[in-house]
């Protein structure tokens, strides 16, 4: 769950992606997407909107990314993929999704692949104007990565642990 505003949302196994301004009249659901049982989704906000990883809907084959303002008008599906980690960086959400770098503007047409062929990427952090994180490929093993936010200017940063 996470602020939004003056609300909270959080994903409901019942309910779906649910507002809550803390009282009984102020709930009210965002969408029929809900995580799995004992999934905690992953939250992350961007500027005035807020994604929501790993919810499962009529409308989706699997796990989704899902983007809301707090208004069941202002949400809506934005990619049929699995979310493994987010970061708010460049205005833009970053996640790392089926060995893949991604970045999502919040719209289905907005949402692209960045980087490929990472076996696995994690601990996406934006550091100034950089975002960092680690990611496996098949011939350095797990290694630091860096992306200035497009496919050129994404690379491994170094083998630092070579043979690993």
């Amino acid at each position: 769950m996470m602020a939004l505003g003056d609300r909270l949302v959080l994903a409901d196994l019942d309910q779906g992606l649910v507002a809550s301004d803390g009282t009984g009249q102020g709930r009210q659901v965002l969408a029929a997407a809900s995580p799995l049982w004992g999934d905690l989704p992953p939250f992350r906000k961007v500027g005035e909107r807020l994604f929501v990883g790993n919810l499962y809907s009529a409308g989706s084959f699997g796990p989704a990314l899902w983007v809301t303002d707090g208004t069941p008008a202002g949400t809506a599906l934005v990619a049929d993929v699995p979310v493994e980690d987010m970061e708010a960086f460049q205005g833009l959400l970053y996640f790392a999704s089926e060995g893949s770098l991604w970045r999502s503007d919040g719209t289905p047409q907005g949402t692209e692949k960045v980087a490929t062929a990472m076996g696995s990427a994690s601990d996406l952090t934006a550091v100034g104007g950089q975002l960092f994180f680690s990611a496996c490929d098949a011939t350095h093993g797990q290694e630091l990565w860096v992306s200035d936010g497009t496919t050129d200017g994404t690379r491994r940063v170094s083998d630092l642990w070579p043979g690993s």
